[in-house]
Parts: C-alpha cells; sequence; structure tokens
C-alpha cells in the first residue's frame, strides 16, 4: 500500500512486504505550513513529544479517549456493582455482614493481585491487545459469576473478574497518555476518567430499573431461581460487549523505527526478568520517594472513596427507614437487626424490603462525580494538577470528619456525597504519576 500525504505533510508509509508489520512516520519539512506559508527549514530529526506537537489532535484522539473511557467505566461496573446487589441477594445467598464485606472486597483484590502481571502483558504484547484479552476474559467470568449458587462461589467468580478487568484500568491510561504531549495529556486523562462517573449513574440507574422488579418475574434457569440481582449483575457488562465488538479493528501505534522493534523484542525475550527490571528501579533511590507517594496518596483515594461508595445502597436502606440518626447510629442498628435475625429464627428478615429510593439517591450521587470530573476537565490546566489534588483532599476530609457528627438526613447525604466524590481524583493524581516517572516506568506506577 502507497502512503498517503495529507495537507500537513504528514505520511505514513507502509512496507510491501507483509512480513514486516512496522510502519514509519515520515515528516516532510518542504511540506510544513508556519502563518500560512510553506517554508523549507533543514532537514532535522523530531523527538516523539515533537512529532506529536506536530501532528495536532483529530478524531483518532477523541475516538480513543471514547474507547479508553469505556475500558475505565468497565473497571467500575464490574467492581462497583456488588454494592448494589447485596441487599437483594442477602436472603438467596445468606449473607453475613463478613460476607457482605468479603463480596464487596472481591473485585478489588483481584485488580490488585493482578495490576503487576497486566502491566508485563502489557508492555510486551502491546496495550490493545491487553485490553481486548481483560474485557473477554471479565465479560466470560461475569457472565459465569450470575450463576454462583453459594456465596463463596460468587467470591470466586468477582475475584476473577477484577483479576481480568484490572488490564482496562492502568492500560487504559498509559495508553491515552502515549498520544498526546505535556500541554493536553493531563486534561484528556481527566475527561477519559469521567466515564467513570458515567459509571456510577448507570449502575443504580440500572438497579432502579431492575431490581425492584424481582416480586413480578420468576424465572429459572439451569434449576435455579434466576433472581432480578443476577440479571442485574448480567447486563452491567453490556459496555464489555461494546469495547470487544468496536468497529475500529487497530488504534495502535507500530514500532515507528528498527530500534524501537528490537527493544520490544528484547523485553518479550526477557520475560519475567524485565518485569522484575521495572520493578527493582520504583523502589530505589531518586524513583522511592515518588513511588510510595502515589501508592499512599491512590490507596487512601480508593479507601475512602469506593470503600464506603460499595456500603452506601445498604446503608440507605435502614437510613431510609429511620432519618435523622447519626451514621454511626445506622451502622449499630444494621448490625443488630442481623443478629438478632441470626440469635432468634422466629425474628425473620427475609425477603428484604429494598426501598427504591437508595437507587436514585445514588444516581444523584453519579450525578455529582459526572460534575466533579467536568470539572476537574476544565480547570486543571489553568490551577495546576497538584494544587487540585491537594485542595479537594482538604474538602473531602473535612466533609468525612463532619458526617460523623450530623444527625440530619439531608446534610448527611450531601457530606457523604462531598468525601466519595475525592474518587474523582484518580485520574487527577494518575496524570500526575505520569509526569513523575519516566516512560519505561509509567505503567508500572499507574497500576499502583
Amino acid at each position: 500500500m502507497q502512503g498517503k500525504e495529507n495537507p500537513m505533510g504528514l505520511k505514513l508509509e507502509l512496507p510491501q512486504d507483509e512480513k514486516h508489520k512496522s510502519a514509519e512516520i515520515v515528516i516532510d519539512p518542504t511540506q510544513i505550513v508556519a502563518n500560512g506559508a510553506r517554508t523549507t527549514p533543514s532537514p532535522a530529526s523530531h523527538t516523539y513529544s515533537e512529532a506529536l506537537a506536530i501532528v495536532g489532535q483529530g478524531w483518532f484522539h477523541t475516538l480513543l479517549m471514547f474507547v479508553t473511557g469505556l475500558c475505565l467505566m468497565s473497571v467500575i461496573n464490574e467492581t462497583v456493582n456488588v454494592g448494589f446487589i447485596i441487599s437483594a441477594a442477602e436472603c438467596d445467598l445468606d449473607l453475613t455482614f463478613s460476607d457482605k464485606g468479603i463480596l464487596n472486597g472481591a473485585g478489588f483484590l483481584g485488580v490488585v493481585s493482578s495490576s503487576y502481571v497486566w502491566g508485563f502483558l502489557s508492555d510486551t504484547w502491546g496495550r490493545r491487545r491487553v485490553l481486548l484479552l481483560a474485557s473477554t476474559g471479565a465479560l466470560i467470568t461475569s457472565v459465569l459469576s450470575t450463576f454462583a449458587p453459594h456465596v463463596w462461589v460468587l467470591i470466586g467468580a468477582r475475584f476473577l473478574v477484577g483479576t481480568f478487568v484490572s488490564g482496562n484500568a492502568a492500560t487504559s491510561y498509559a495508553y491515552l497518555a502515549e498520544f498526546h504531549g505535556e500541554a493536553t495529556r493531563a486534561k484528556v486523562i481527566s475527561w477519559a476518567a469521567m466515564f467513570m462517573a458515567i459509571g456510577l449513574i448507570f449502575l443504580p440507574s440500572l438497579a432502579w430499573l431492575v431490581i425492584p422488579l424481582d416480586d413480578r418475574f420468576e424465572l429459572h434457569l439451569f434449576g435455579m431461581r434466576y433472581a432480578m440481582w443476577r440479571i442485574y449483575m448480567l447486563l452491567c457488562s453490556l459496555d464489555l460487549i461494546l469495547i470487544i465488538t468496536f468497529p475500529v479493528k487497530s488504534i495502535t501505534l507500530d514500532p515507528i523505527d528498527a530500534a524501537f522493534a528490537d527493544e520490544m523484542q528484547r523485553r518479550s525475550n526477557l520475560g519475567l526478568r524485565y518485569l522484575w527490571q521495572q520493578t527493582v528501579p520504583l523502589f530505589r533511590v531518586p524513583l522511592l520517594w515518588h513511588t510510595l507517594k502515589a501508592s499512599v496518596l491512590m490507596f487512601g483515594l480508593f479507601a475512602s472513596s469506593s470503600g464506603l461508595f460499595l456500603w452506601i445502597p445498604d446503608i440507605l436502606n435502614t437510613y431510609l427507614q429511620h432519618e435523622d440518626m447519626q451514621l454511626c447510629d445506622v451502622i449499630a442498628l444494621m448490625h443488630a437487626n442481623k443478629t438478632a435475625a441470626r440469635t432468634d429464627p422466629a425474628v425473620g428478615t427475609c425477603p428484604i424490603a429494598i426501598n427504591a429510593n437508595i437507587f436514585l439517591i445514588t444516581t444523584a450521587m453519579g450525578v455529582i462525580f459526572l460534575a466533579c470530573y467536568i470539572l476537574n476537565g476544565l480547570i486543571i490546566n489553568r490551577v495546576g494538577k497538584t494544587t487540585l489534588l491537594n485542595g479537594w483532599f482538604v474538602v473531602c476530609g473535612i466533609c468525612g470528619l463532619a458526617v460523623l457528627w450530623t444527625s440530619d438526613f439531608y446534610l448527611t447525604l450531601i457530606l457523604i456525597a462531598a468525601f466519595v466524590s475525592s474518587g474523582c481524583l484518580g485520574g487527577v493524581l494518575s496524570a500526575i504519576s505520569v509526569d513523575l516517572f519516566p516512560t519505561n516506568y509509567r505503567f508500572s506506577t499507574a497500576q499502583e
């Protein structure tokens, strides 16, 4: 196939020999247009960042942001959706508080435990292959998890879902960042992270439509009652189908020179030794301090935001029955009711009465998160990444402390929403991490 030249003088030439898949970006100096006039500068080589600046932004970058955004949304859908079914599944699976906690954390445990393996595969196999493999594996295991007959089977299945969907997590940030220079990288990453807020709107909205139908429909598959919470989990995987079947067959940047191709081959030949070479420098000076900061901040971010958000539907289901109570009292009441039901079988709690308003409230929280993501994208270049991160952390921390002392129902909801909105800083923190580390270590640090 012959190369095609565009008005900017950029030409993509593909060799006739199909055995060699490399592609070359050729910048014709005689075709560069400056201030409306064609100039003829002296031939010069360009760095990757300079080439990105010359090429500029186009539909490809918009498409890439959409695809990586769906990948990020899939991470939210497959890890947070469990929080919306634990009340509905309590009777079917005879869930205890311990079971609920382990079930809520199973997906996140899978994400954490497999992230470094996906980092190695991403560097050796390529970003797109990893995204397709991760999405396919997550889809299959997620569908199978809906048929779990026992709580520990469901926990194991959700762990596998988290293991696969982990490949979509940091790969998306690294993939998107590679096609943007310093001027646009942080902003675009913040826009892509906005899809996670869309996921937080999609999940409770879908739960509001599906889960309350359990009393109206009775479905049996393979000799078991296929409850509405199972159908809800099945529908949460729709975005994975979109990722796998997306019409764009290739949105990769092939090797641009022989040196890069040789480096990729070297990484593949090294195998796990390459993973070791990538890991050790992160825990040595001068990268050690950056690694510790990024890890502690990311841990605190998701422990506070996702950790509480997973319990919000269950907490609200009790809160709506006893308004104007402190949050700690509501949690104590939930524990007391569950203990009483287990010690005295006469005090039956099944079926669990689920107030559909909890899904509307969490949907409203998702809308707030979406507004926060949009705001981040608009102001991040003006106020700076670090200033935005530190300022938001302070505000969320104050709201988290204040929620412990208020008993007003609506004020409590506002404070909880403000505290949980700290999760919107994930994209900002990832953008900062990308800038702190050399290019060859960015994926590993983004996984943290």
